[in-house]
This record gives structure tokens, C-alpha cells and sequence, in this order.
């Protein structure tokens, strides 16, 4: 006759499963989280080869340029009408400008009538503002300009009301409630950020190699990123490039 289970012996069996899924849960976590970046990482890829193409084929040597808010500044963030035809005739969708791992999805505002999207474009982007003002940019605009020491395009990495980076609530800054987009730390701080670069390489970038390279008047919303190449908000000493000595 089979012996049954007494209650201890199913109490540590399940105490052991209870073991083993403790264990397990952050290791699937962050494979899923690798996983998650490498698409994210072949998306943005796709941006660079497309204005490469655009480029070449369509534009003497130009870049798809980014939108412009007043005063010329480019927005970093959404695309007009006419800029994402530009892109769509090079087979990109609006699921195509939009993070796997961000709630929100890429679509049309119909008040600004721009491609609301979860990453930051940076072709044709010439000047720069901060609180140093305002210098030309080192992003790039002609073919000439894509390097390995410039970015294309990262994600968005938002710090939404400087120097903090708690998020806002408020209906204006709703688009960024979910940002970051690969998650934050207990200070609401990025946990890092895929970056694209002129020469197609891709990489991902830690939180202390971000800068704030840019910035909206409205709203203190600053966005990060990194490249090698910053210009003049280093030469003139605005910024220190975290990866000098």
C-alpha cells in the first residue's frame, strides 16, 4: 500500500517550489528585459538605415529632419506629417516608432497633428538650447555627419520637471507618466537607454554616460542622451563629458 504525503512533507515541498520560483523570477525578468531591448535596439536601427536612404535617394545628402518647435529648436520627439511620409515611404509603421515595453503607442495628435512617438530622433537637429542658451548642435544633418561619435536616434529618457525626475501628472505631461521607458530606479532615475549611432552601431548606454544635451522652455522637460562628439557644451565647459578623464 502507498504511503500518503503527511502535511510537513507537502509543506516543504511547497516551501521548496516557493524556493525555486524566488530564484527564478528575476532571472526571467531580466531576460525578458534583454529581450525586450534587443527589439527595441533593431527598431531604432531601422531609423538610421532609413535616413541613410533618404539621404542618398531623395534630399542631396539631408537627413530626415526632426520637428521644429518655435523659435526653430527641433523637439527631439514627434514627427509631422510630412516627415513621416518621409519615413513611411521607406516601409516604417506607427508600431515601428514605438518601444515594446511602453504602454503608450505611436499615434497621431490630432491638435499638434504630429506622430506622437517613445523615441528621440535627432536628424537635422542644429542648435541646441540650455541653460548655457543656445550653440550649434552636434547631431547630424547630412550624410557626412553620421559617425560613430554622434547619435540618430535613443530612447526617449525624459527628466519631466528638472532636477528631479518624478514624474508629472498633469494632463500637459500625461505622454510622460511611463517614462522611462525600460523602467526606473527608486529614484525615478533611467535605468539606461538604447542609443543608435551614424555608423549604425548600437549600444546600451548606463544612466550616469547620459547628459542633457537639450531642453523645452515649456514645461522644464529635458531630455537625455549620450554621443561622443558634444561640441561646444563641452569645449566652452557647460557640460563635463562623463567619459573623460
Amino acid at each position: 500500500m502507498r504511503r500518503a504525503f503527511t502535511l510537513i512533507e507537502l509543506l516543504v515541498v511547497i516551501s521548496i517550489i516557493a524556493l525555486l520560483i524566488a530564484l527564478l523570477l528575476p532571472a526571467l525578468g531580466k531576460s525578458r528585459e534583454s529581450a525586450i531591448q534587443i527589439e527595441c535596439l533593431t527598431k531604432i536601427r531601422q531609423v538610421t538605415i532609413a535616413t541613410q536612404s533618404y539621404a542618398t535617394d531623395d534630399s542631396e545628402e539631408r537627413l530626415i529632419e526632426g520637428t521644429k518647435t518655435a523659435g526653430n529648436f527641433a523637439s527631439l520627439i514627434g514627427l509631422n506629417q510630412d516627415q513621416w511620409e518621409d519615413f513611411e515611404d521607406y516601409g516604417f509603421t506607427q508600431k515601428q516608432w514605438t518601444c515594446p515595453d511602453w504602454t503608450f503607442q505611436a499615434d497621431f495628435n490630432p491638435t499638434t497633428g504630429r506622430l506622437n512617438h517613445t523615441y528621440m530622433y535627432f536628424g537635422g537637429v542644429d542648435r541646441w538650447q540650455g541653460t548655457w542658451g543656445v550653440v550649434d548642435s552636434r547631431s547630424p544633418i547630412t550624410l557626412d555627419d553620421l559617425t560613430r561619435e554622434v547619435a540618430v536616434i535613443t530612447d526617449v529618457t525624459l527628466q519631466s520637471q528638472p532636477p528631479s525626475w518624478q514624474p508629472k501628472n498633469d494632463y500637459y505631461c500625461a505622454f510622460w507618466s511611463d517614462a522611462q521607458p525600460h523602467g526606473r530606479k527608486s529614484d525615478y532615475s533611467p535605468t539606461g537607454s538604447n542609443h543608435v549611432f551614424g555608423d549604425g552601431s548600437g549600444e546600451w548606454i548606463e544612466p550616469d554616460r547620459l547628459m542633457p544635451l537639450h531642453t523645452w522652455n515649456v514645461g522644464g522637460r529635458q531630455p537625455w542622451w549620450y554621443q561622443d562628439d558634444i561640441g561646444e557644451v563641452e569645449t566652452q565647459g557647460h557640460i563635463t563629458h562623463p567619459d573623460r578623464p
